[in-house]
Formats: structure tokens, C-alpha cells, sequence
């Protein structure tokens, strides 16, 4: 197998507007580019981190060298190919180009002090291919692959996740398609543990790979409720606490504190406290981008039999039952659970959690104000809100939606005072523990 090429310097030319093309409009990433754009110019500018590095220019660079790499790493016997993997509908430009946005908007508070652009690049280039190859594995294990191949899968893929000298498993059968496209997931997931085995940080390589482990389980869960056709309906509660861990957000954040472990040479009392409260946040941020999506792809998830927290609120109001998901249309169930305030509740458990991890963040930011611009950093999730909510925007223009869109930037407690009372009451079953074990076995090191 070619050796992967992973980048590591910044002096490539950068992508612009022009180079996404037609096809870029219809997947939306030039309205991502607008976004992106008008709120770190009015919102960052007063952001040390942001202002030090200029941002843009990072994620520009960043989207060059990452569809280099994927085209480059990709041509390879035992995988199906980048441009191929597009023709055929597994990977949208747009899953990679949010992947890189969101992961140098994120790294960028925390690593700006840390570490110089070369090394900030690697995180950035290693966070995205764990967005890319997590959905990419997750759409061919949504529409193609059977139940049992899933579940394979994803214990590969855990293995590709964490072993940095991983290795393509060999098959006597011929390949197809979908084989190809599926060790192409691994291929790319495989880059985070070739970037990470250069960091000297033996805390965070542990968390990283207990959260890995965390990540593949609760995606397995999600699949093993999905295979059941929803028969065995869970509780808002039970989606909370457990399906809920298919987030990819620990992992992500555990690639940022390995470079920052490793720049800082070590991590003191009160750094350790503030690290542990920010990956408490960073889940709950990222976990409520799940139910976000809950609210938006109820028609889809009806269809395909998937867990969905906006379902599960339903039957636990008493709007719909069993029967009626497995046996009405799908969009008759949308209509029913928009008309009883279902839809809304469920942006609103959203915004309970996110608010959650925003909270949890500013108590982070009291145990350590020097390391990370925490300012930048919670700049970064209103985006991450922003940007959740641009489907019920698109679907419902009107001002209501567009109220709902425009509240990501504006006081937190705007937010926090229209979640109604029976929505703030689940957050008692929410976990609590969120502290970083140490002492488990692990591949990189």
C-alpha cells in the first residue's frame, strides 16, 4: 500500500470560491464559506487567537491539502477512490469541507499558545478525517451494508482508529463497490493514529483510545436498535445517556489535547481540572448536534427505522405510537409531531444540552484563563448551533425559522429562557461524570 501522505506544512495554494465549483453550490458550501465569513469578521476580530492567526486563510489552506490528501491516499488497489466515492453517493464534498471548518474553528482556541501552524495543521488535517471517515462508514452502513457487516465494520474501524501501523485485512472474496468504499472509511480513519503517534502525551493517547472505544459502541448500539425496526423503543432517557455516545465530539477534542499535552511537555493540577471540565462540554456541544439533526431528518430516519430523539419524545407524549411509525407515512408522522410541538421540543432538548456543554466550558474556563482563548472557543459552538439549524431554516423560511437560526449569536440566556420546564426536567438523567481514566492500555504510544 502507498505510505499516506500526511501534510504538515501550509505552503500550498489555497482553495478559493471558484475552485468548489457548481457542484459546491448544490451542496451548500458556498453558503458555508458566507457563514463563515461574516460571523469571525463581526464576531472574532476581539478573539486573540483568531486575531494572531487569520483563520480564513487556515481553513483555506486546510481544505487544499485535505482534498489533496484524499485523492493522493486514496488511489490505491484495495479502495474505492476519492472521485469515485463521490460518483457513487458515499461522501459529499460538503461532509469534509464542514469537517475542516468546524476543526479549525475548534483548534485554533485551544492550540494557538501550544504550538506553531505546522503542528496546528496536523490536528486540524487529523479532526477532519475523523469527521470524513465516520460519515462516510456511516452512510454505507445506513443504505447498503446488512446488519452483520455493520457491526464488522465498525470493529475495524476501531482498529484502524487507534493502531497507527493498521493494515487493510485481506479478503479471498472479490472485491465490490461497497468493500472498496468501506476500506477507504478505514484508510482515512486510519490517518488520526499515524498523525497522533508523533505526540508525546500519554494522558490524552489514553483518553483518545477509551473514547474511540466509547464512539464504535454507541454506534453499534444505534445499529442494533435500527435492526430491531425500532421494536424495542427506547426512552428519551436511554437515548441520552447511552445512544447518544455515537457523537464523534470526545474523539475529536481528545486530537487537540494530545498536541497540546505534547507542546506543553505536561499538564499541571489546575490545567488537568480545566481539561476535564472543557471534554464534559465539548461532549454535551456535540451531543446535542445529534439531536439537532433529530429534528431535521425525522422523514429519513422514519424510513430507514433509526433511533431519533424527536420519536422517542413523541411516544413519550402520547403523539404517536409503535404502530403508527412502522405503518403511516413518514411525512404524515412529520406533520403530526410539527403540529403537537414535538419538533420544537426536540430543538429545544438540543439547546438544553448544548447550553449544558456551554456552561460546563465557562466553569473550564476559571480553572485555566491563560492557555485557551475559551472566548474563541464558545465563538466556535454557536457556529456549530448555527450551522445545525440551517435545514429547518431551508425547509421553513419564515421568520420564526430565521429567529431560530439568528439566536446562535446573541446572548446564551435567550436562548436558555424559551426551553419549557418539561424539557429542562430530563436533564437529571443526564451523566454527570466526565473525568479522564488513566492507566488503560493502549496502541499508541
Amino acid at each position: 500500500m502507498v505510505t499516506p501522505r500526511i501534510y504538515t506544512t501550509l505552503g500550498q495554494k489555497v482553495l478559493s470560491k471558484r475552485e468548489l465549483g457548481t457542484k459546491g453550490e448544490k451542496e451548500g458550501l458556498n453558503l458555508l464559506y458566507s457563514l463563515g465569513g461574516i460571523i469571525w469578521v463581526l464576531l472574532g476580530h476581539s478573539c486573540p487567537s483568531l486575531g494572531k492567526l487569520d483563520s480564513l486563510r487556515l481553513i483555506r489552506k486546510g481544505l487544499h491539502l485535505y482534498e489533496e490528501q484524499l485523492k493522493y491516499n486514496l488511489e490505491v488497489p484495495d479502495c474505492l477512490s476519492y472521485q469515485a466515492l463521490i460518483d457513487e453517493g458515499h461522501l459529499k464534498k460538503k461532509h469534509w469541507v464542514y469537517a475542516d471548518y468546524m476543526a479549525t474553528l475548534s483548534s485554533l482556541p485551544i492550540l494557538y499558545k501550544a504550538n506553531d501552524k505546522n503542528i496546528l495543521m496536523e490536528s486540524i488535517l487529523g479532526k477532519t478525517s475523523i469527521g470524513t471517515s465516520t460519515k462516510l462508514l456511516d452512510n454505507l452502513n445506513d443504505s447498503i451494508q446488512t446488519v452483520d457487516e455493520a457491526l464488522a465494520s465498525l470493529r475495524e474501524y476501531e482498529n484502524a482508529m487507534i493502531d497507527p501501523t493498521y493494515e487493510l485485512p485481506r479478503s479471498f472474496k472479490s472485491p465490490t463497490k461497497t468493500s472498496l468504499a468501506v476500506n477507504s472509511s478505514y484508510v482515512i480513519g486510519n490517518w488520526v493514529p499515524k498523525i497522533l503517534v508523533r505526540c508525546n502525551a500519554p494522558r490524552m493517547l489514553r483518553s483518545y483510545v477509551r473514547d474511540v472505544k466509547k464512539l464504535i459502541e454507541g454506534q453499534i448500539d444505534s445499529i442494533r436498535h435500527k435492526s430491531l425496526g425500532g421494536g424495542d423503543a427506547r426512552t428519551i432517557e436511554e437515548y441520552l445517556t447511552s445512544i447518544a455516545e455515537k457523537s464523534i465530539g470526545d474523539v475529536w477534542l481528545d486530537v487537540d489535547l494530545c498536541f497540546l499535552e505534547d507542546g506543553l511537555g505536561s499538564l499541571d493540577n489546575e490545567l488537568e481540572r480545566a481539561l476535564d471540565m472543557l471534554k464534559k462540554g465539548y461532549s454535551w456541544v456535540f451531543k446535542s448536534s445529534l439531536v439537532y439533526d433529530d429534528a431535521q431528518d425525522l422523514s429519513t430516519d422514519i424510513k430507514e427505522g433509526a433511533i431519533n430523539s424527536a420519536l422517542l419524545l413523541g411516544l413519550d407524549g402520547g403523539v404517536i405510537n409503535l404502530e403508527d411509525i412502522k405503518q403511516s407515512d413518514p411525512q404524515s408522522i412529520v406533520g403530526r409531531l410539527d403540529r403537537s410541538g414535538i419538533t420544537t421540543d426536540t430543538i429545544s432538548l438540543a439547546d438544553m444540552l448544548f447550553l449544558k456543554g456551554v456552561r460546563c466550558i465557562e466553569e473550564a474556563s476559571s480553572y485555566c484563563s491563560d492557555i485557551i482563548d475559551w472566548k474563541a472557543l464558545l465563538l466556535s459552538f454557536r457556529f456549530v448551533r448555527l450551522f445545525n439549524l440551517r435545514k429547518i431554516l431551508m425547509r421553513k423560511k419564515n421568520r420564526e425559522s430565521l429567529g431560530l437560526f439568528l439566536s446562535s449569536i446573541r446572548d446564551f440566556k435567550e436562548i436558555e429562557a424559551k426551553i419549557p420546564e418539561h424539557i429542562l426536567r430530563l436533564e437529571r438523567h443526564l451523566e454527570t461524570d466526565g473525568k479522564i481514566e488513566s492507566g488503560q492500555p493502549y496502541y499508541l504510544s
